[in-house]
């Protein structure tokens, strides 16, 4: 009999830690055809946007997250994106790179009409990229890129959030799990 109370009254132990315990379950994304994987706390949906260019007619493929209010999650919005440039426009010309990469941060400020208060030089399986935290609606919010260009591939990883949940944990958890793959 006391076998049993014990039993019990570990099972209901387990059964209240585990009820008042936060899930910490994320959902792995895998985009095989545009070759990258990340982390969501949610699946994402997936958007597809035309763009004209310089570099000619493109397709802006995103993959976004927008935090519901009751779901108490520190961020706005969780977005990664992905454009394939001509084949003439190279991640392996650091100068091009660097261009092309800083122009994206630019018209990122400026669509927000907002401050960048940071860029830094970040790598990836070898490939350089840049992060950059942007600061926007009377400095309220702070939208944090990091991006690759890999050969003629652009990926893009966004966060938006108020500024004074800024660099939070699901923060580096999104940035920090996405991977290239093959």
């Amino acid at each position: 009999m006391k076998k049993i109370i014990h039993s019990t009254a570990f099972s209901l132990f387990l059964l209240s830690v585990c009820a008042f315990t936060k899930g910490d379950k994320w959902y792995q994304f895998i985009s095989t055809p545009f070759g990258f994987k990340v982390e969501f706390p949610a699946k994402p949906t997936e958007k597809t946007k035309p763009m004209s260019t310089l570099a000619g007619d493109l397709t802006l493929n995103m993959f976004e997250y927008t935090a519901p209010k009751e779901k108490q999650d520190p961020n706005l919005v969780y977005m990664a994106s992905y454009i394939e440039y001509p084949a003439d426009i190279d991640g392996n010309n650091k100068d091009k790179q660097k261009e092309l990469c800083h122009k994206v941060i630019d018209d990122a400020a400026a669509r927000l009409k907002g401050k960048i208060l940071k860029e830094s030089l970040i790598t990836i399986d070898g490939h350089e990229g840049i992060e950059a935290r942007i600061e926007y609606k009377e400095g309220t919010e702070v939208l944090k890129m990091r991006m690759y260009l890999v050969h003629n591939k652009m990926y893009t990883l966004e966060t938006m959030t108020k500024i004074a949940k800024d660099n939070n944990k699901s923060i580096q958890r999104f940035m920090n799990s996405f991977h290239l793959v093959k």
